[in-house]
């Protein structure tokens, strides 16, 4: 029966450790993620580019359906 015990205290430990690895890899996509918008924003409202990010979307999609019409 002891064994038993040890064997769930072991299986808790190790579900408590994935779940750990798990968070911090969430929280480190979340940081790459954040850093990635800070530079497209940086990147999008540079001098000379004032734009809304949904007239860049908008401008792409047109411009692929124009390329499309063409074949």
């Amino acid at each position: 029966m002891e064994i038993n015990k040890l064997e769930q205290l072991r299986k808790s430990i190790c579900d408590i450790e994935i779940e750990r690895i798990r968070f911090k890899l969430f929280s480190n996509q979340k940081e790459k993620l954040l850093e990635l918008v800070k530079l497209f924003r940086s990147k999008v409202y540079h001098a000379g580019i004032n734009r809304s990010y949904d007239s860049l979307i908008e401008k792409k999609k047109r411009e692929k359906r124009a390329c499309c019409c063409h074949f």
